[in-house]
């Protein structure tokens, strides 16, 4: 096995603290821990790390349950970023857990997309909360760069359709 660890200490740290503070703790569970909360905005620096053209970012309760190559992303593969979907049948862009990233097109967009979240005091972003909301708003709304990711590196155990599970 072939793993790298990053001793990753984000100068940004305090400021997605505050950005935490100012969340409603009642709407995720992350809002308790300052480290969990930093967790998942440890994301955003990936392309200070990667040195490759393609990223693909699981969330650690991501269940990969066979091979699989860039090749399976097909011909059309993303030059920027895909997300992949939360429900079976919807072709939306709104997971940032299951992401195909576009590590040279991240690393030009970085220090905009810096400027673009401190600009919020709170992790309230138009099209949802914390780092997800904050790449989708970003990405998806500003850019119009954000592209969608096949439901089939996304698989839900509860999905009802043979076709998914392909």
């Amino acid at each position: 096995l072939n793993v790298t660890l990053h001793d990753h200490q984000p100068k940004w740290r305090d400021k997605i603290e505050i950005m935490r503070l100012n969340g409603m703790a009642n709407h995720s569970h992350l809002y308790a821990h300052a480290g969990n909360y930093l967790g998942t905005w440890q994301r955003i620096d990936i392309p200070l790390y990667i040195s490759a053209e393609y990223c693909l970012l699981l969330d650690s309760d991501t269940v990969v349950v066979r091979p699989f190559s860039l090749s399976d992303f097909g011909l059309n593969i993303t030059a920027t970023l895909a997300f992949s979907s939360e429900a079976e049948g919807k072709r939306r862009a709104v997971n940032a857990g299951v992401a195909l990233l576009n590590i040279p097109f991240l690393r030009k967009t970085l220090e905009e997309f810096y400027s673009f979240i401190w600009s919020h005091p709170d992790p309230k972003f138009y099209l949802g909360p914390s780092d997800q909301g904050a790449y989708r708003d970003f990405y998806q709304r500003r850019l119009r760069k954000l592209t969608y990711l096949d439901v089939e590196f996304n698989v839900k155990p509860y999905y009802r359709s043979e076709d998914t599970w392909r």
